[in-house]
């Protein structure tokens, strides 16, 4: 019983670990200083791989983990693409008019079906996924839209 308890606190301390090795990769993103267009985004982007490199270690996080881990992941993508749309709608002209119409259409669809995948995931008996399945139709259409993005 008292090896129980002290594997116990081991996998705590270790889970302790890793979150403030996560904070840490934060606080890199997240510490004030003024936005310059050439390493502003290269901040936004150091901060990502080192959440990505810290998160993808553990192989067996528990479901809660993965979804914030998850979470952050997606939402550093999402700021990288919201400053590359506004850059381009900032410049204007069709280009613009086009990438404005497309947010649009592309965030109604994108609700849509996450709802959708949450509300199956209720259906098919498995609750404990919805989220995650529904985070993970936001996660494919940021990513493919900052792939988009990031080549023109």
């Amino acid at each position: 019983m008292a090896m129980a308890a002290i594997w116990g606190r081991r996998a705590q301390e270790g889970s302790a670990t890793r979150f403030a090795a996560k904070l840490n990769c934060l606080s890199v993103y997240l510490t004030p200083r003024p936005f310059n267009l050439s390493t502003g985004w290269a901040n936004a982007t150091s901060a990502l791989s080192c959440l990505e490199q810290e998160t993808t270690m553990p192989r067996n996080r528990s479901g809660m983990n993965k979804l914030f881990s998850d979470a952050i992941k997606m939402g550093f993508a999402a700021n990288q693409v919201m400053g590359l749309r506004l850059m381009k709608i900032a410049m204007g002209g069709a280009g613009g008019r086009r990438e404005s119409k497309l947010m649009v259409d592309e965030k109604i669809k994108a609700a849509t079906d996450a709802s959708i995948e949450a509300a199956m995931s209720v259906a098919t008996g498995q609750p404990h996924l919805a989220a995650d399945r529904a985070l993970s139709v936001y996660s494919k259409r940021v990513n493919r839209n900052l792939k988009r993005l990031s080549k023109s």
